[in-house]
Parts: C-alpha cells; structure tokens; sequence
C-alpha cells in the first residue's frame, strides 16, 4: 500500500536550498528523513497494540537519491506482522489502544506546514 500527501508553501525551501548549494541535496535527504521519522513517532503512538508486535515493526528507511528524486519510506509489517494493512485498513474494528489508519492520519497532518519544516531543517544544517 502506498500512501502520498500533497502539499504547498515550497517558496521558503527553495530558498533554503538555494543558500546550501552544492549540499542541497543531502540537505533535503536529511530533511526528509527527519521528516519521516517525527511522521513514525506519531503512527507509532496511534498504532494498535494488542502484543506489541504491530507497533514494533515501524520503520523509515535512509533517504534513497536517483536522478532528481529523493524517497523515504516508512511503513508498519514484513514477515512479523503481514497483518499490517488489515489493521491499518478495518475501520470496525474497535482497538483498547490505538486506531485505525495510524499511519495515513499522521502522514495527512504532516501536509500542513511540511514544507516549512523542511526548510527550517535544511537552514539548521547550514
């Protein structure tokens, strides 16, 4: 399953990133994966926990850059909880701790205000 978020208000990180030059890139990388791992921290709070095993298997993974583009997952599941998505998706399903949709919820907030955020950690590496 893959989730995405549009969002807006690039003008201050364009600046950001004007102002790193040739450490733009690895900047924004960064930027990115801190990004991922407050967006964690929250789905890890939300996530549903009945063993444990679910919330333990959170991940981000290291930024990956290719040609133009930088990309950081983050997901819940693998081989310890292949259940993943079912608990994510079932919305009848009344959890003692936690909700359903505990990583798009955290994903969608994270739109409002993302990419300031992301320039505010690209000006902190400078």
């Amino acid at each position: 399953m893959k989730l995405g978020l549009k969002v807006s208000g690039f003008r201050e990180l364009k600046k950001a990133l004007k102002a790193q030059g040739q450490r733009a890139e690895k900047s924004l990388a960064a930027a990115l994966y801190a990004e991922g791992e407050r967006i964690m921290a929250e789905a890890k709070r939300l996530c549903p926990v009945d063993t444990g095993t679910l919330r333990s298997t959170g991940y981000v993974q290291k930024p990956v850059i290719r040609r133009g583009s930088i990309e950081v997952t983050l997901g819940f599941g693998g081989p310890a909880a292949p259940y993943a998505v079912y608990v994510h998706e079932n919305l009848n399903v009344h959890h003692t701790v936690g909700q359903a949709k505990y990583l798009e919820k955290p994903l969608n907030d994270a739109a409002r205000g993302f990419a300031e955020r992301l320039a505010a950690e690209v000006r902190r590496r400078s």
